[in-house]
């Protein structure tokens, strides 16, 4: 089947299926307003009759002909189905067929407006058939009752009246359909054309293509249209911006993340250029699509990716520190204890192994008693001996606790926030008297992180820009990474940084909050 035929089936289904379901919901409405409608009738013809002087008049002496002869003529003047009287015993005065007359009214209605002088609404099987009529007292001129009339429709005059009412609709609706079969085969004409005779199967495969394209690339692409608005939006720009997926395409692109003009369909086109996309540096191109209807596609690679790699080559080269570190401390206590052994003082041999093992054990199990985090208390054995070969006095304060992390925090990670502020304070610190002391608390709603020390200081000037990429204190290459790294971590674990500076005494303060004390990340 063509193109053109599937959509106009389509189209024509849709109708037909919008006409039923209005069909299916206004009818029970409209049935509703008749019924409401005749009701009004009903009322107001049996209340207005009810009030007439000779009506009551007859009634109350019991002239059936004269309340006969009075009903006839008010027929003349009212459509509706039929007009009972009865006296006060329920007994009929006037009715539409004569033999019926003075015969107990049908129907088991009526008592409430004989006893009470209740006036209502009523749907029963009389003699006539199944109607809607409504009761009304008849009161003398003392308000005595001395009577009933019951004026009604039959249910199937409602139903011939609501079919009348509907023959209107229904041509309006048939025509409304045949006028819309021809513009939907006028519509599937153009888009034929628009789709350049492209048939949807062949359509769905570039999709597809451009889709699998787009997610495979490494880097993060975003198209704008002409206005600005995102045409689309790869998975690595997603994840990298921290965007939603849901009510993306097709917002401004200012409403969505911040690009500091960069992301501008009317800019020209521009090559790999700094820039910073909710507030990630990032490297970013520009490609104008001016010659086409407008709009621009970009490409972007967060700057921080070489970074991550760094730090984690950082990270390999601290561990391999350490263990050199450690390497060269128990060579120079071999070549001690080689040297006594060689003169005979095996007693004086003996007590410096004891003591050199009870130091590392004290050390080993003052950190694993705080520490139950594996890794964690690997870098902070590591650290204590960097610190000894660098004469810093570096201790863990004795009201840290780390048995458990918030779920968004993980143990690398860990490692690598406290691992860049130990590494900070030592380079502050002057070999000989630096004070470091470092506090882990996961007590509370949140996990602190203070690590405070005696050394120079960050400069004034540097102190609001110190998280940014790139800043530093130092003149050597290769720094101003490990403070960035730390608050990008921080940041992405919903938490924040409390920084106090001043020659003498530094103060970082790192809180990550803890969501619920039942999503603790208990450490085995």
């Amino acid at each position: 089947m063509s193109f053109n035929k599937q959509i106009m089936i389509c189209l024509l289904l849709v109708l037909a299926a919008q006409a039923l379901v209005w069909w299916w919901l206004v009818t029970p409405k409209a049935m509703v307003v008749l019924r409401q409608e005749v009701a009004a009738r009903a009322m107001v013809q049996s209340r207005q009759i009810a009030e007439l002087g000779l009506l009551q008049r007859s009634v109350e002496t019991g002239d059936t002909e004269a309340v006969g002869e009075l009903v006839d003529d008010l027929y003349a003047h009212s459509d509706a189905d039929f007009i009972v009287i009865g006296d006060k015993h329920g007994i009929r005065m006037a009715h539409p067929i004569a033999d019926r007359i003075g015969l107990p009214i049908m129907g088991g209605d009526i008592d409430a407006a004989l006893t009470s002088g209740a006036h209502y609404l009523s749907e029963g099987v009389g003699s006539l058939g199944r109607s809607l009529r409504y009761i009304t007292p008849i009161k003398n001129t003392h308000g005595e009752i001395i009577g009933m009339i019951k004026v009604g429709y039959l249910i199937d005059t409602l139903s011939q009246w609501k079919r009348l009412y509907w023959a209107p609709i229904w041509i309006a609706v048939i025509t409304t359909i045949a006028f819309s079969a021809i513009l939907t085969w006028l519509i599937s004409q153009w888009i034929r054309r628009g789709m350049q005779g492209m048939e949807p199967q062949e359509l769905l495969q570039m999709l597809d293509l451009k889709r699998g394209i787009l997610n495979a690339t490494h880097e993060g692409i975003i198209a704008l249209d002409h206005q600005n608005h995102i045409l689309e939006c790869n998975h690595n720009a997603r994840r990298w911006l921290g965007l939603k997926d849901t009510a993306l395409l097709g917002q401004p692109v200012g409403r969505i993340f911040c690009s500091e003009g960069f992301c501008d369909a009317h800019r020209g086109s521009v090559a790999d250029q700094m820039a910073q996309f909710n507030g990630h540096a990032v490297v970013a191109s520009r490609v104008s699509l001016a010659a086409t209807n407008g709009g621009c596609v970009i490409s972007f690679r967060r700057r921080d990716e070489m970074s991550l790699l760094t730090e984690q080559l950082s990270q390999i080269r601290q561990h391999t520190e350490s263990l050199r570190i450690m390497r060269h401390e128990y060579a120079n206590k071999l070549t001690t204890i080689g040297g006594l052994l060689q003169l005979g003082k095996s007693d004086t041999a003996l007590r410096l192994i004891n003591t050199h093992s009870a130091g590392q054990q004290q050390l080993i199990d003052r950190i694993t008693q705080v520490c139950r985090l594996d890794m964690m208390a690997g870098l902070l054995i590591g650290k204590c001996h960097r610190a000894m070969e660098l004469q810093l006095n570096f201790r863990l304060s004795d009201d840290s606790s780390i048995t458990c992390l918030p779920p968004q925090l993980s143990e690398e990670t860990l490692c690598a926030i406290v691992g860049n502020l130990i590494d900070n304070s030592f380079a502050a610190c002057s070999m000989g008297n630096g004070e470091i002391e470092l506090a882990i608390i996961d007590e509370g709603p949140e996990l602190m992180i203070t690590i405070c020390d005696n050394g120079c200081g960050i400069e004034p000037a540097l102190i609001d820009r110190i998280f940014e990429l790139g800043v530093t204190s130092k003149q050597a290459d290769g720094h101003g990474i490990g403070l960035h790294l730390v608050k990008t971590h921080v940041e992405e674990a919903q938490g924040y940084i409390d920084l106090d500076s001043e020659p003498g005494a530094t103060t970082f303060a790192l809180y990550i909050p803890f969501p619920q004390p039942t999503e603790h990340k208990e450490v085995p």
